[in-house]
């Protein structure tokens, strides 16, 4: 396992500009600490890292507390400061500044640091600062935020401590948001007025604001109790789920984790050291079910001070159009979301998340793999491989040229790609237009057209050079990264008119271009913004799901020719069943042959017997179902062995069948039909209407 290399950038900045006028393309540049910026807008997000390195006073400055500095420095009319751990001096001496010139500087902090002698602490106490603090040992205020000028909210993982910033693995976040930053004032103001833990309320009501085109959530500790939002975006991962905590203690988490792990979700964490030996970690329970664990490997420590990995970062399904990541200072434990005051952030800028999976990926690199985990290396810095081409163009439309020639690009990957910088061009002229802030989700596409009456057309976007000019008498059409390497190049020669080339098959990435009515399975002549067969981009393809549905185990008087198995499509795609099986704990009592079942159609299978009043009525081959009155289960399985349904029941009641809570939904419970005011309803839904 070789996770890719961090970026020896100190100071990532992804964006230092209003909404309206953000970069194209966002870069990593080292911001100078000399220089302050006016907090006049929202728009900026910044992410700033620690670089502590594995060994004894082997980090690096990043700069963090400079980057703090600045923001303190740069605020005119507010300040409010909530920190847990705070002894960098050159930090509480910008603070004072701003109280001495005139800002309306806050602080509120936990007693037990104060008592400790934190020097940030005491030289605000001297210089008047007003303060709020949690009672010393009344569990703890453990946020690490600073609202300045009602605009912008800072916070993270990283204590304002010579350990936050040296020794320890820890990023903040800047947000430059003014509804973001109300938000956090809220809450601080509860804070200030000496409301902390359980005592504070939900003044909120709600849980996100709009940032640029996206929606940051914000959650406090522990009114919000944060851990019920963590659960549920792990819960919601379809594809990865990839985390480096400082301490992880849930039992709900654990469980979450479990059931993403069983539904075929990539997990990784990495652990920190010290806390991973702690009686509640999750850790050992994890790395003993399967799922990749690791320890963190700095070891920049001064004593018991230091060389922690102190983040709390959860980063869902990198690299797909749902991609997100969790910062903010909660440990995913039950104090945390019961007891502390905390904050955790979910945010979904694809350049952030791309930043902090990064950091991940180096963590990852410097881990050791926990004893307890036995299975194989898991690559969850790999990234897959993007596959972007020219799927379809047209060079010689049916009259006039301007406004019909176009050229679709497919992400046939399975991952989502930022085009952001890539060109298209022929030979004439290599670079003809320039994609600007284009994600394109796997299965997507985009149509280039070159007037703006085409603009309609799904996925078209209006070429820079205004022209497309695809020579009739062929050319070379060429796409390429911003760096200028060349993903896909295409030759052609003459052309018929009104048709256009297509990949054949459609959408193979490397497949022979043929003329579109060539094409197994085009719809027509052309088909742009669209496959050849005239569908969406990216749909879901159309797939059958059979339920099972009701069930009468237990038939008044005998059973033979009487019980029954209905099972429903659900799907949107007709169902065809041969080869599959009906069977329940004893063996297989249907085996289907030549029976399709459409969507929205059901399909009753009795044991034997004349059932011509029932809808879809077949018998069992085995001409025996024998479902057990006092418990059986009952499963559908494909042909190639795939368990596509199964039920199971503990009892029954005569003449009362099971069915699902509701209808045609799998997975739902299934309860006694008499509920629904009769006892059975094969062939119809519960209430005796036609599905």
């Amino acid at each position: 396992m070789r996770p890719s290399p961090l970026s020896p950038a100190l100071l990532l900045v992804l964006a230092a500009c209003a909404p309206g006028d953000l970069p194209q393309k966002m870069e990593l540049s080292a911001v100078p600490p000399t220089v302050v910026r006016p907090l006049d807008g929202d728009g900026r997000l910044e992410l700033y890292l620690t670089r502590p390195g594995t060994t004894p006073d082997g980090g690096e400055d990043t700069d963090l507390d400079d980057a703090i500095i600045e923001l303190v420095e740069a605020s005119t009319s507010t300040l409010d400061l909530a920190l847990y751990e705070f002894d960098l001096l050159s930090v509480a001496d910008a603070v004072v500044a701003a109280h001495e010139r005139g800002v309306a500087v806050r602080f509120v902090g936990d007693g037990d640091e104060l008592e400790a002698g934190d020097e940030g602490y005491l030289r605000l106490t001297e210089a008047g600062v007003p303060m709020s603090l949690r009672a010393p040992r009344d569990r703890i205020m453990h946020n690490k935020f600073v609202v300045a000028d009602g605009s912008v909210v800072w916070t993270g993982s990283t204590n304002m401590s010579h350990n936050g910033t040296e020794r320890n693995n820890n990023h903040s976040v800047l947000i430059e948001s003014t509804e973001l930053a109300a938000q956090f004032r809220a809450e601080f103001d509860q804070m200030a007025d000496a409301s902390f833990g359980r005592s504070k309320e939900d003044v909120n009501g709600f849980h996100d604001v709009a940032f640029r085109d996206q929606q940051v959530e914000f959650w406090f500790a522990p009114e919000h109790d944060p851990i019920d939002r963590l659960v549920a975006l792990v819960d919601g991962a379809q594809r990865s789920v990839h985390f480096m905590i400082f301490s992880a203690t849930h039992p709900d988490l654990y469980d979450a984790l479990l059931r993403a792990q069983a539904r075929g979700v990539e997990i990784v964490g990495v652990f920190d050291e010290s806390q991973a030996r702690g009686r509640y970690s999750i850790d050992e329970s994890l790395a003993a079910a399967g799922i990749p664990v690791f320890i963190d490997g700095n070891q920049n420590a001064s004593g018991f001070s230091g060389g922690k990995l102190h983040h709390k970062v959860l980063i869902v399904d990198r690299g797909t159009p749902d991609e997100l990541a969790v910062s903010g200072s909660f440990n995913w434990s039950k104090n945390a979301t019961e007891n502390n005051d905390e904050n955790l952030l979910v945010l979904r800028d694809p350049a952030l998340v791309r930043m902090l999976h990064d950091e991940f990926c180096g963590v990852l690199e410097v881990a050791t793999t926990h004893p307890d985990y036995l299975g194989p290396a898991p690559e969850p810095c790999v990234e897959a491989t993007a596959t972007v081409f020219i799927n379809e163009f047209l060079p010689n439309p049916t009259g006039t040229d301007r406004g019909q020639e176009y050229v679709e690009i497919v992400n046939g990957s399975d991952v989502a790609v930022d085009l952001s910088g890539w060109t298209f061009g022929d030979e004439y002229d290599p670079k003809r237009h320039t994609f600007d802030d284009l994600i394109l989700g796997p299965g997507e596409a985009v149509l280039l057209v070159d007037d703006e009456a085409a603009l309609g057309q799904p996925g078209a976007r209006l070429c820079d050079a205004g022209s497309l000019s695809l020579n009739n008498g062929g050319d070379t059409l060429f796409l390429a990264t911003p760096d200028g390497a060349i993903v896909d190049k295409v030759e052609y020669g003459d052309n018929r008119e009104g048709v256009s080339w297509n990949r054949s098959p459609d959408m193979g990435p490397t497949a022979p271009f043929d003329y579109h009515d060539m094409v197994e399975g085009s719809v027509g002549l052309l088909s742009p913004g669209t496959t050849a067969a005239g569908e969406d981009f990216g749909a879901e393809p159309a797939v059958p799901r059979i339920v099972i549905n009701e069930l009468l185990p237990n038939p008044a008087g005998t059973d033979l020719g009487m019980e029954f198995v209905e099972l429903y499509n659900a799907g949107d795609a007709e169902a065809v069943l041969a080869g599959w099986t009906l069977s329940d704990l004893s063996g297989v009592r249907h085996e289907f042959t030549t029976e399709t079942l459409a969507p929205g159609a059901v399909m009753v299978v009795y044991d034997r017997g004349d059932h011509s009043g029932v809808p879809g009525w077949i018998n069992a081959s085995s001409e025996y179902l024998s479902l057990n009155n006092t418990g059986d289960a009952m499963t559908l399985t494909e042909a190639d062995g795939t368990v596509h349904d199964t039920v199971t029941w503990a009892s029954s009641q005569e003449d009362v069948s099971w069915v699902r809570v509701e209808d045609g939904v799998a997975g739902v419970e299934l309860v006694l039909h008499d509920g629904f005011g009769a006892n059975s309803s094969p062939g119809t839904r519960s209430d005796g209407s036609a599905w």
